[in-house]
């Protein structure tokens, strides 16, 4: 059973399926307005990805979006899916934001 959700449009949902890898973000400070957070991209291609700077600039949006507007971010989750034949450069979902691989930072 899910929790409840506010009542959004539909458009803004995602569905992500295929056998894709992932890397976690470990909220380790305990801030209670970080939410959960995962990169999913092809495995072969996750391999080259600097996971924790993508974790750490995300992070860092967070809190200073929680600063500025003084609420948390609404959803309960965060995650980053890079899908090899997306359609577009990324588009924001609830809980999900999804970019074609080439978007993908490698450093």
């Amino acid at each position: 059973m899910f929790p409840q959700s506010p009542k959004i449009a539909t458009y803004i949902y995602a569905v992500v399926a295929g056998p894709y890898g992932y890397f976690e973000y470990k909220n380790e400070a305990n801030d209670q307005f970080i939410p959960p957070m995962r990169i999913y991209g092809r495995k072969s291609v996750l391999a080259s990805v600097n996971h924790e700077e993508i974790f750490e600039v995300t992070v860092a949006g967070m809190k200073y979006y929680h600063d500025l507007f003084g609420r948390p971010y609404p959803f309960n989750k965060y995650d980053q899916v890079f899908a090899p034949e997306s359609n577009s450069g990324g588009m924001e979902n609830v809980g999900c934001v999804t970019y074609n691989e080439v978007r993908l930072y490698r450093g």
